[in-house]
């Protein structure tokens, strides 16, 4: 395989892709990349047309192309460079309403963080609490690892009462 950073110290394209794998066999249903480095304000252009597309019931492709045409029709940013390498792997997903409903009160408290710190501490404590549920329901569920443990466990609660 190829090395994952160039010379320069920038993730090549082999790289791209297994960042990207890395995403989706972690969960994500798709990844949106840019395949060479943009500026900021146009990472910022896309991600709000990208978003606002998407939170409006458009499926990642519909987003992405009209995230794409957003800053292709700018002026400043019409060149092919700045639009041309934006894609998207994975499904070409719609967001459901659980997940609609969550991005879109971020988006807003995200518009004002200093107006919203006690809502995203409440989101850090809510996060928090359920990283907590899950890991101990992986310890549970790894401690039942045979039936004999179950029946054990099963049995020691039943004999003693």
């Amino acid at each position: 395989g190829s090395s994952q950073r160039g010379s320069s110290g920038a993730i090549t394209s082999d790289g791209l892709l297994s960042l990207s794998r890395a995403f989706l066999a972690a969960g994500a249903q798709c990844v949106v990349v840019s395949l060479w480095p943009v500026s900021d304000r146009v990472s910022q252009l896309f991600m709000n047309a990208f978003y606002t597309s998407l939170l409006q019931g458009s499926h990642a492709s519909r987003a992405l192309d009209y995230a794409v045409r957003t800053i292709r029709l700018k002026k400043n940013f019409s060149n092919p460079k700045f639009w041309s390498g934006f894609v998207l792997i994975g499904n070409d997903v719609v967001l459901g309403d659980q997940e609609e409903r969550m991005a879109a009160a971020l988006r807003v408290m995200l518009q004002h963080p200093v107006e919203n710190r006690s809502a995203f501490k409440a989101v850090k404590f809510l996060t928090e609490r359920a990283v907590e549920r899950i890991g101990e329901t992986r310890k549970v569920s790894a401690q039942l690892v045979s039936y004999d443990d179950v029946r054990k466990r099963v049995g020691s609660r039943t004999r003693g009462g």
